[in-house]
C-alpha cells in the first residue's frame, strides 16, 4: 500500500511540474501555470537530487510571486516563540520527534544529497551520526531516555532498508525485517514521522515489506525479538505508532478497501476504527497519546471532503475540519490532547495548525516563512515541523506557546 502512495504521488509530482532530468535552473514563465509542489516534495520524497527539488521550489515561489500569490507569513502570534534550526551543513531539515525537555531528532540533506540523522540539545548544539555502513539515515522517533530509531540503507539502491536503534551513549543497535529481501519502511505517508516509532520502553513499532512488496506491522521488544503483526483478514498491514502502554495503531487494506484504520491493545486484539468516511477507506490512524487516544484522517459520509478524527480512549469519534483547508493531514497527538498538522490552502501554502481538546484550531506559520508544516508536538505543546524560505530551501523549527519559552532559547526569525 505505501508502495501505492508512492506511485501516486509521484504521478501528481510529474504532472504538476513536468519531468526534469538535470540540476539546471527553471525558468520562471509567467503565462504559465504556477507549480505547487506536493508535501512530498517539500520534505524531500520527491525524484530527484536535492538540487533539483531545491530549483522546483524555488521556481513555484518566483512564480507565485510574481502574480502577487505569495507573501511571506507575518509576526508570529503574541507570546510564541520560534527556533529555528539546521545541522551544520544542512541542505534541508526534517525533525521527526521531541522529547519533553526538548531534545530533538530529524535528518538533514548534505550538499552531496547523502541524508545523516541528527540530535539537537535544548541548548542548540548538534551531533550528527550515522549507522555503520549507512549511506541514508533516516531517524523517526526518540523516547525519554534518549534512544532513537529509524530506518537506514547501506546501498545506493536501499533495497533492502534497516531498522536502528540508538542509545544515549551514541551506541548502535541495528535489525532487519524478517525474511529475504525483506525491508523496513521508512517514512513516506506519516510526513516526517514513524515508523518506526519507540516508546517510554523503548519498545519499537514499524511496518516492513516481504519479498512480494506486502506490507506487514511489527513490534521489537526491547530484548531484540520481533513480532509481526497483521491485522486479521487484511491483505497488507501497515503500524505507524506505539504509546507506553503498548497500543499500537495504524491501517489496513482488505479485500474491498484500503486505508482502513485499526488499534491494537497489548493483548493482541484488534479494532477497526469506523469513521463514516470508512468506506471510503479513509482512516488511517497516525498517532497516538499516553491515554489512548488516536488521531487520524477520514472523509465525510459523502466520501467527498476529507476530514480529520480524533478516537478517544472509550471508542468515541469526533471529525473535524480544517477552515480553508483544501487538504490536511493530522499528525501527532500528545498527553493532554492537543493536536498538530500541517493543511494545504487555495493560495498554494502549507500552513501548520494547533487544535485545542476545546476544538479551537490555531494556524502556525513561522515568521517570514513561504510554507510550514506541523510535524510533532510534545507533552507540553511544543511543535516542531519544517518550513520554507524564500530561496526554496527548508528548514527546522519549534514552537513553544502561550507566552512560555520551554525551549530556553529567544525568539529567531528566518
Amino acid at each position: 500500500m505505501r508502495r501505492i502512495v508512492r506511485l501516486c504521488s509521484f504521478a501528481l509530482w510529474m504532472i504538476a511540474i513536468g519531468s526534469w532530468a538535470t540540476d539546471a535552473p527553471a525558468q520562471v514563465s509567467i503565462s504559465a501555470p504556477c507549480a505547487l509542489p506536493s508535501s512530498g516534495a517539500i520534505i524531500g520524497f520527491a525524484p530527484g537530487s536535492p538540487t533539483a527539488r531545491k530549483l522546483i521550489l524555488q521556481r513555484t515561489i518566483r512564480c507565485l510571486q510574481a502574480r502577487g500569490a505569495l507573501t511571506a507569513s507575518g509576526a508570529p502570534d503574541k507570546g510564541d516563540h520560534f527556533v529555528t534550526f539546521d545541522p551544520p551543513g544542512s541542505f534541508f531539515t526534517v525533525p521527526s520527534g521531541i522529547t519533553l525537555d526538548g531534545r530533538i531528532t530529524g535528518y538533514f540533506g548534505d550538499a552531496s544529497g547523502v541524508q545523516h540523522g541528527f540530535l539537537r540539545t535544548p541548548s542548540g548544539t548538534f551531533v550528527i551520526f550515522d549507522p555503520p555502513g549507512s549511506v541514508r539515515t533516516l531517524p523517526t522517533d526518540l523516547d525519554p531516555a534518549g534512544e532513537i530509531t529509524g530506518a537506514y540503507c547501506d546501498t545506493a539502491s536501499c533495497a533492502p532498508q534497516h531498522g536502528f536503534v540508538r542509545d544515549a551513549a551514541g551506541a548502535f543497535v541495528t535489525f532487519n525485517a524478517p525474511g529475504t529481501s525483506a525491508s523496513i519502511e521508512a517514512p513516506i505517508w506519516n510526513t516526517g514521522g514513524p515508523p518506526p516509532s519507540i516508546n517510554l520502553q523503548g519498545t519499537i513499532a514499524g511496518t516492513y515489506s516481504d519479498a512480494h512488496l506486502t506490507e506487514h506491522g511489527f513490534i521489537l521488544s526491547k530484548s531484540g525479538a520481533l513480532t509481526t503483526i497483521d491485522a486479521p483478514n487484511a491483505l497488507s498491514t501497515e503500524v505507524l505508532a506505539i504509546n507506553p502502554s503498548g497500543v499500537v495503531v495504524g491501517d489496513l487494506c482488505n479485500s474491498t478497501h484500503c486505508g482502513i484504520g485499526f488499534v491494537r491493545t497489548p493483548d493482541g486484539s484488534f479494532n477497526t476504527i469506523n469513521t463514516p468516511g470508512a468506506s471510503c477507506g479513509g482512516s488511517i490512524a497516525t498517532g497516538v497519546n499516553p491515554a489512548g487516544a488516536i488521531v487520524g484522517m477520514t472523509y465525510d459520509s459523502s466520501c467527498t471532503t476529507p476530514l480529520a478524527y480524533l478516537r478517544s480512549p472509550d471508542g468515541k469519534i469526533t471529525t473535524f475540519a480544517i477552515p480553508g483547508a483544501l487538504t490536511f493531514a493530522p499528525q501527532a497527538i500528545n498527553l493532554t490532547g492537543l493536536i498538530t498538522g500541517w493543511f494545504y490552502d487555495a493560495a498554494g501554502l502549507f500552513h501548520a495548525f494547533l487544535r485545542s481538546p476545546n476544538g479551537m484550531v490555531t494556524t502556525i506559520d513561522v515568521p517570514g516563512s513561504f510554507g510550514t508544516l506541523g510535524l510533532g508536538i510534545n507533552s507540553a505543546g511544543v511543535i516542531i515541523g519544517i518550513y520554507l524560505d524564500a530561496g526554496g530551501a527548508y528548514h527546522g523549527f519549534a514552537r513553544s506557546p502561550g507566552g512560555a519559552n520551554r525551549l530556553g532559547l529567544t525568539l529567531t526569525t528566518p
